[in-house]
């Protein structure tokens, strides 16, 4: 019973500690690692110390080190006076340093399991606060969640934009990231975004698992909720942000509030299997509720690579829904295009495609995708277009594309070749 009596007070200096200096962040159970480390590490010294006399002539002393030996003797006697010594001096050891390292390495391993999201997720608690608040003010019950990776924290204009012109639209806008700069932190708070800091794991559809999971276990928020917005950076806006806002207004509206439905931009059957491209997809309302939305969130693992993932997460998505009896329905249909479109017909003749599963239409039916209202194009198509092309290089010919609602698209597109291609 005396063994457990001085762990719990011990624990309960190591909160008084952490709660006497809140600007420090610190983690209760690293404080109380570490002293437990450090009684362990010496327990003749905590035995003579015990004795009240000796703890009293230690005070009188007045050394940091023995006061801080002291306290971890008789934590419940601890000084409030002494406490802000006693933790710089506890931070001075080596404990401190193993405590440290031992719950990064802790953290670390959690944020590798697949189904525990909130290891990944940095700041859940100020996220969650902030939903509630936008969403109370709003009034408009949806959430336009959008994916940023760059490896220089660069987060392009256009899309700055477009981020900032939903917010003023009613939208409540996260903004995923592990990269950003704090230039591009302060840039999207004060657009209106909330940010919410995630380890890199899984791209973006690692991040759509960890949103719509925190979501569905968060029914205050997801009851109310007429719309999600999934959305990645891997495009960049054309024509600004108008045009991308009426695209997203027409995703969401006029749909269905009572049959589950998830809506894209495009789709296509590449790898032989037909499933709505996920750099922006929409939620209803119905198939935030429904179980097969949540189940498959929570069964995907978001770690594999790069194919694996498109393999089980944005095609595996689709196919999922498919078999539970959800709709899907994309506003650029890749059949409606083959059947309608004579210029999609000859972009496709000049390279040679002669199949539907070898069609990803962003990429080879960009320029028709664009002539009909298509407000986005896709960075692979410019940076590291598919050997499949032929014909000039699309980046030289997306000026014969734009207008002036484009003049930040140029020196977006300079910034993000220095991230791009960047060497490690």
């Amino acid at each position: 019973m005396a063994r457990l009596e001085q762990a719990l007070q011990l624990r309960q200096l190591a909160q008084r500690l952490v709660a006497s200096n809140p600007d420090q962040g610190l983690d209760t159970s690293v404080v109380f690692a570490s002293m437990t480390k450090l009684l362990r590490s010496r327990p003749r010294i905590v035995a003579s110390l015990r004795q009240g006399l000796v703890c009293r002539t230690a005070r009188k002393i007045n050394h940091s080190k023995l006061n801080l030996w002291a306290a971890l003797a008789r934590p419940a006697q601890a000084n409030a006076r002494q406490f802000n010594d006693l933790l710089s001096t506890v931070q001075q050891t080596a404990a401190w340093t193993q405590a440290c390292d031992a719950a990064l390495h802790h953290q670390e391993s959690l944020a590798q399991q697949p189904w525990n999201y909130q290891a990944r997720l940095q700041n859940v608690a100020q996220v969650l606060n902030n939903l509630r608040g936008r969403l109370q003010q709003s009034g408009g019950h949806r959430i336009f969640f959008w994916h940023h990776f760059d490896a220089l924290g660069y987060v392009p204009i256009s899309w700055r934009e477009v981020l900032q012109a939903l917010n003023q639209q009613g939208w409540v806008v996260v903004v995923s990231s592990s990269t950003l700069s704090d230039e591009a932190n302060q840039q999207l708070e004060a657009c209106g975004c909330i940010v919410s800091w995630r380890d890199n794991q899984g791209l973006c559809l690692g991040a759509y698992k960890d949103f719509c999971c925190l979501i569905s276990e968060n029914p205050d928020l997801r009851n109310p909720l007429q719309s999600l917005v999934l959305c990645n950076d891997s495009t960049l806006p054309v024509g600004g942000p108008e045009p991308f806002c009426r695209e997203m207004e027409r995703l969401t509206s006029n749909r269905t509030e009572q049959a589950p439905e998830l809506t894209g931009l495009t789709d296509s059957i590449e790898t032989d299997a037909y499933h709505l491209q996920t750099y922006c997809i929409a939620a209803n309302h119905a198939l935030l509720k429904d179980p097969s939305w949540e189940q498959f969130w929570q069964q995907f693992n978001p770690f594999g690579s790069k194919d694996d993932l498109i393999q089980r997460g944005e095609i595996g998505l689709s196919q999922w829904l498919i078999k539970h009896d959800v709709s899907l329905q994309p506003s650029y249909s890749l059949t409606a295009m083959l059947l309608n479109s004579a210029d999609l017909r000859s972009e496709l003749d000049c390279h040679g495609l002669d199949h539907p599963n070898s069609i990803n239409p962003t990429l080879m039916g960009w320029k028709t995708l664009l002539k009909q209202g298509f407000p986005l194009i896709k960075k692979h198509l410019l940076f590291d277009p598919p050997k499949v092309l032929s014909g000039p290089i699309p980046l030289s010919e997306l000026a014969d594309q734009l207008n002036t609602s484009n003049k930040q698209l140029e020196q977006d597109l300079k910034r993000l070749l220095q991230s791009r291609f960047l060497k490690a």
